[in-house]
């Protein structure tokens, strides 16, 4: 539609990262842990992000990004 790019796409894949990371260090802790005790909220809040970047790209006719983009 010729519109610029809105930011979605990049912001998305980098909060994707940035949540991947975290689970991939979850995977690896005691969950009773207190370092788990503060990923698991930051790995919920990235999430959360990540989703509302999605419905923001939705509302604004913009591409969605992908679940999980190839690397």
């Amino acid at each position: 539609d010729g519109a610029p790019p809105v930011p979605y796409q990049r912001l998305a894949r980098f909060i994707l990262d940035e949540w991947r990371a975290l689970e991939r260090r979850l995977a690896v802790i005691d969950p009773g842990s207190q370092e788990a005790a503060i990923l698991i909220p930051e790995s919920r809040a990235l999430r959360d992000e990540y989703e509302h970047l999605i419905q923001q790209a939705a509302i604004h006719h913009r591409p969605v990004p992908a679940p999980f983009p190839e690397d």
